[in-house]
């Protein structure tokens, strides 16, 4: 079973799509001396959210309709009470993908405005070597809660923190928003770095993850 989740990152009252493909309720993989044609396919499937390093989960936020392709799309509304971080994507008990919850920029909390989030590629790095950082909306303002009309943002600061907060945050670069309100800039993972999941922080508010492996 596979999913794409669109987008990859949400703030929590967002909305995120996963397309599902090989809907199967039993899969032989668990099990190579099973017979693959054993494999039993589903025509619905609740989908769920279980967070990584943490205890918060719920296990039916939306139901998945499966077609004759053994394939189904849902859109998921993640709950407003969901804390940031990284999340599996369950169904039948098992984790099929993963995305980010990510907190809004201060200003920004209102679920009407798009909350910015950053990516990371690739997002597996090594210590000591760069990533490319991509970000979008940055924006100074936010017309739907009565702030005037969106201004891209100028001078955002791109920081590094561990995520169970044992080191961090560490500046590493200076992004200025475009007028489609994203922003990209490539940054060098501090060498010495232990490996685990770091933070990405736009001027100190929790924008993406990615992971430091070992080489």
């Amino acid at each position: 079973m596979t999913v794409d989740a669109s987008p990859q990152a949400v703030v929590p009252g967002g909305n995120v799509t996963l397309d599902f493909e090989y809907v199967h309720a039993t899969c032989h993989d668990r099990d190579p001396q099973a017979d693959p044609e054993a494999d039993q396919g589903a025509t619905s499937a609740q989908v769920g959210l279980t967070e990584v390093n943490g205890a918060w989960r719920a296990a039916d936020l939306a139901t998945l309709d499966v077609d004759d392709d053994l394939a189904g799309s849902v859109d998921v509304v993640i709950p407003e009470d969901v804390p940031s971080g990284t999340y599996s994507i369950m169904v039948f008990d098992r984790e099929i993908g993963q995305i980010e919850v990510t907190a809004p920029l201060q200003g920004q909390a209102s679920a009407a405005c798009a909350a910015p989030y950053a990516t990371v590629v690739p997002n597996a790095v090594v210590a000591g070597q760069q990533a490319t950082l991509t970000a979008e909306n940055i924006s100074d303002s936010c017309n739907d809660t009565g702030q005037g009309p969106d201004v891209p943002s100028d001078g955002v600061i791109v920081s590094l923190q561990a995520q169970d907060g044992s080191w961090g945050p560490i500046d590493v670069a200076t992004i200025d928003a475009a007028a489609d309100f994203t922003a990209s800039a490539t940054f060098e993972v501090p060498s010495g770095t232990e490996p685990g999941t770091v933070l990405v922080l736009l001027d100190e508010f929790e924008a993406g993850t990615f992971e430091v492996v070992s080489p």
